[in-house]
């Protein structure tokens, strides 16, 4: 099976000089450029990064902090980055308002994405968005634990096996867009090449 390697094609620091430069001259929205059924592969078994540390993920949060700045800074977006065994390496808010129910949606979406090794995105489409036909499949305790709505990529490195890392988005109006700045911002900031 081919597999594309992305490798990051900017130097320590950039995420944060974008980070800042969102915060401090904030431009007009930028909606997300997502079409369902492109990027869906991203962070599936298709695709994987050469690498991920922590300074990765710190360098992907503030690249997606300074998107969401972009796309709707009134929005209390969450971006959350934690390593498959737990720590989080990486976790803000981008607009004013967040509450519990979105942490338990960043819970409930990471928890798919390590459960299944798959994006929520394609986890809810596998079901069509339904709640029932989840609940149906695996018992509706156990679905209630897991969110089949897109913005949860599994993180997957060249060589080693498994999920290594979630990257989770929540908060944005459409599950497209939770999803899409994932994709969006691996692609524009990392490189593929085919293995």
């Amino acid at each position: 099976m081919s597999q594309t390697v992305w490798h990051r094609r900017f130097p320590a620091g950039f995420g944060v000089e974008k980070a800042l430069a969102a915060t401090r001259t904030p431009g007009p929205p930028e909606p997300i450029v997502f079409r369902p059924g492109e990027g869906e592969n991203i962070g599936d078994l298709g695709s994987v990064l050469a690498s991920f540390t922590a300074d990765d993920a710190w360098e992907l949060g503030h690249l997606l902090y300074a998107r969401l700045r972009l796309l709707a800074p009134e929005r209390p977006a969450i971006v959350h980055i934690s390593m498959a065994g737990g720590p989080a390496l990486f976790e803000a808010a981008t607009g004013p308002g967040p509450t519990p129910n979105d942490a338990a949606w960043v819970a409930r979406k990471r928890a798919a994405a390590l459960r299944f090794g798959s994006s929520s995105w394609r986890l809810g489409r596998k079901f069509a968005g339904s709640q029932e036909w989840f609940a149906a499949e695996l018992g509706p305790e156990t679905a209630a634990s897991l969110g089949n709505r897109g913005g949860a990529v599994p993180i997957r490195v060249a060589g080693v096996e498994g999920v290594v890392a979630v990257v989770v988005v929540s908060g944005l109006v459409m599950q497209h867009e939770d999803h899409g700045v994932i994709v969006e911002v691996i692609r524009d900031n990392w490189d593929p090449v085919e293995s």
